[in-house]
């Protein structure tokens, strides 16, 4: 004969009102600027002119709040409970934004929206084919770039960055970390673009 109070918990499990168990929270990640700022040049920001980081374009499939593991040039796994704390591409702008900053004390780095007030020199066009890293640690970054004027043509200066870094581990903290490196290495390539720009470019 079933007690009152193994009655209680059996409609209490069917109600849903007992939890038998619940996932762990996610963790959250955010990509992070890997290039140090030079406090000696502050003086001479914003005489270069005024760079604006436009928004890169992300493939659909990687702007979502899971983190995407690269399995296979065919397949990606996402990870429900790894996830990145703002959407990729405003974590790229980002990024960019900061490292340009510390590597062109001479310009003045916005990232878009910018102020009106203050005119852009040279616009940087972004557009991302693919970002992550797969199961061995190897974290990749594939993106094509453009240089072009305030008013955002014609393009000034293009290029193809393709780099890869070797993580610590697979683990989505160490492939983050790798990401960041990525987005270091590839503001370097486009900072040597803008110093050879003409200053003041129109």
């Amino acid at each position: 004969m079933r007690t009152v109070a193994s009655l209680v918990t059996a409609l209490a499990a069917s109600t849903g009102c007992i939890s038998l168990g619940s996932s762990p929270p996610p963790n959250t990640y955010i990509l992070s600027p890997t290039v140090p700022a030079d406090p000696v040049a502050t003086d001479l920001k914003g005489a270069g002119g005024v760079l604006g980081v436009a928004s890169p374009r992300v493939p659909d499939y990687l702007e979502r709040p899971q983190i995407v593991t690269l399995r296979s040039p065919n397949q990606v796994e996402l990870d429900e409970f790894s996830r990145w704390a703002e959407l990729p591409s405003a974590a790229v702008k980002r990024v960019l934004a900061q490292d340009l900053g510390a590597l062109l004390p001479g310009w003045q780095v916005v990232e878009q929206p910018w102020d009106p007030a203050a005119p852009v020199t040279v616009r940087l066009l972004v557009d991302v084919q693919e970002m992550g890293w797969n199961p061995e640690g190897e974290a990749r970054l594939r993106a094509s770039w453009a240089l072009v004027s305030g008013t955002g043509v014609p393009a000034r200066v293009r290029g193809e960055a393709n780099v890869g870094r070797r993580a610590a581990s697979a683990r989505p903290d160490d492939g983050v970390a790798a990401l960041s490196e990525l987005l270091g290495d590839l503001a370097r390539e486009v900072a040597g673009a803008v110093r050879r720009l003409p200053l003041q470019a129109p």
